[in-house]
């Protein structure tokens, strides 16, 4: 878990101790806070009808599953008198301020160099020989959500790497699929509750970073060759990042709880804004929701801030977020050099270029300069759709039964495939920076692969009470590493073995009585050779 600092003193001043800002005060009398209920049930206006100095304009339930509203508050008092007076109900967990995101581009002042160097840099183009999309084993689109301000979603390079909702008919004024969002057929709209985007470059650019189409002979190549990128635009505050969110959230739920039949496989979703200086306790409500997401399967991928500032010290959101489902992407130069980017060694995990990088922009154009962890952060989270287009059933099998553990292999297989660089020494909890090729490899090898005549031939009984035999190949007798690893990757058990030279190669597992009932990934390694398979525990069977 992310450590956070920790300045809370009493309950009373969580929201209220700092990061303030004019930036959602729309009148000399006005604000907008995020106001979340302690139970189902109750509401803003309801819990604060008595009181005379505080008169709510209008409310809105903005994240059903954690009672969470946008309010916009009529009242006398200033801001911090506000919430002050808020958080006395005892019906009302936390009041916060909505504020206001800013896009995390530096203004680009480079010549147009015509290439796509990022590639290069994070080396996606190995990567190609294994994944190029993010079309699963068994079929199934792992979908990336976008949240911007706004996109361009009918440039040239662009068009068809939109994600559709299938289960929605557009422009009919109908909920269709039930997910509690009308006419969500091409993504959502959070500020006018429809589909259709204002269009935006930073936005733009960004979707071309993740999916812009490959192999077409037109423009460049996203990371994704061909992707499925759900668009959710107009997100500019917290509370519309919250409203966005509760959003992915149920399309993949609806997709967890219906088998497939409803809603969307989100793998990831993508923030390239962020809020400088805040920390967590003065924001807890949007902390709170990333592990929500994460339940259901869903990585966060944000960008730290253009700015040489460790936020550790200095604070930063969402980065700060303890939820180990966040994965946090700050900015190197193509020399590998850490350039106004921000860092911090428990809270930004690794880099990826995040200057020249050459990717759509408006009107059917391109940009060949855009910068910042804007660039940085979708090349980590197109890098998740192509991990999904190389995993085997197996681990997608492990997915399926267990969403949240799943998405933390995915991450670990990210974290733990960086190359490293010296800048990063200490900045970074992963000191390096994102090589595509790597991760794609360790999915692939995750489990069910052999090498030639090196593997595993079965596991039997499977699923097993708590004997298993494993009966395996080899060419040699040369010693064979075993290791055990639970759904998140954690070694559990291991030995090393001397394959007879003429004998069954099998190896009795009798020491499984003490292991949890759960899925488990077994992985013999030879020298260069691999194999790997799951099993299950159940007692009982």
């Amino acid at each position: 878990m992310k450590p956070v600092k920790l300045f809370f003193i009493l309950t009373f001043y969580l929201c209220i101790a700092s990061g303030f800002s004019s930036q959602t005060q729309y009148s000399n009398n006005s604000f907008d806070l995020i106001i979340q209920m302690e139970d189902e049930g109750l509401n803003p206006a309801a819990a604060l009808r008595a009181s005379e100095n505080l008169k709510i304009q209008s409310q809105k339930l903005i994240y059903a599953d954690l009672f969470i509203y946008h309010v916009s508050l009529e009242t006398p008092l200033n801001l911090f008198e506000s919430i002050n007076a808020i958080q006395r109900d005892k019906a009302i967990k936390f009041a916060c301020e909505d504020l206001v995101l800013t896009d995390r581009e530096t203004t680009p002042n480079d010549p147009f160099i015509g290439t796509q160097i990022h590639h290069d840099y994070i080396n996606s183009k190995t990567a190609w020989d294994i994944s190029t999309d993010g079309i699963t084993a068994d079929g199934r689109e792992a979908v990336i959500a976008i949240y911007e301000t706004g996109f361009s979603p009918d440039h040239e390079d662009l068009v068809g790497t939109s994600f559709i909702n299938q289960f929605e008919i557009p422009n009919d004024g109908l909920d269709n699929d039930e997910n509690g969002f009308i006419d969500d057929y091409n993504g959502y709209n959070v500020l006018n509750m429809n589909d259709v985007h204002p269009t935006a470059s930073h936005g733009s650019s960004v979707h071309g970073i993740i999916g812009a189409k490959g192999d077409n002979d037109i423009g460049g190549s996203g990371i994704m060759w061909n992707s499925s990128l759900l668009l959710v635009s107009n997100v500019t505050n917290i509370s519309r990042i919250l409203e966005a969110m509760a959003y992915v959230k149920k399309l993949r739920q609806d997709f967890n709880e219906s088998n497939g039949t409803k809603g969307a496989f989100i793998v990831a979703t993508n923030l390239s804004k962020g809020a400088p200086g805040v920390f967590p306790e003065t924001q807890p409500i949007w902390c709170s929701t990333y592990d929500d997401l994460g339940s259901v399967g869903i990585l966060s991928i944000v960008a730290s801030p253009n700015s040489n500032v460790d936020i550790d010290e200095e604070g930063d959101l969402p980065s700060l977020c303890p939820s180990e489902f966040i994965i946090s992407v700050t900015r190197t130069t193509f020399e590998d050099v850490l350039q106004n980017g921000g860092y911090g060694a428990t809270s930004v995990d690794l880099s990826a270029l995040g200057f020249d990088v050459h990717t759509t922009g408006l009107n059917n154009g391109y940009d060949a300069s855009f910068k910042g962890t804007s660039a940085a952060t979708p090349q980590v989270s197109g890098t998740i759709g192509l991990i999904y287009g190389a995993m085997c059933l197996d681990l997608l099998t492990q997915i399926d039964l267990d969403p949240a553990a799943g998405a933390l292999i995915v991450k670990s297989l990210i974290l733990d495939n960086v190359s490293p660089i010296s800048s990063l020494d200490n900045k970074t909890t992963t000191e390096g920076k994102l090589d595509v090729a790597a991760s794609v490899v360790a999915a692939r090898d995750y489990c069910g692969v052999s090498f030639g005549t090196f593997g595993i031939e079965n596991l039997y009984p499977n699923p097993t009470p708590n004997i298993t035999r494993l009966y395996y190949q080899t060419m040699d007798e040369k010693p064979v590493s075993i290791k055990i690893f639970n759904p998140v990757g954690k070694l559990v058990w291991e030995d090393t073995i001397i394959p007879p030279p003429i004998f069954e190669k099998v190896y009795v597992l009798d020491f499984m009585d003490g292991f949890p009932n759960g899925l488990y990934y077994i992985s013999l390694s030879s020298g260069e050779e691999k194999a790997c398979r799951s099993f299950v525990k159940i007692n009982g069977i």
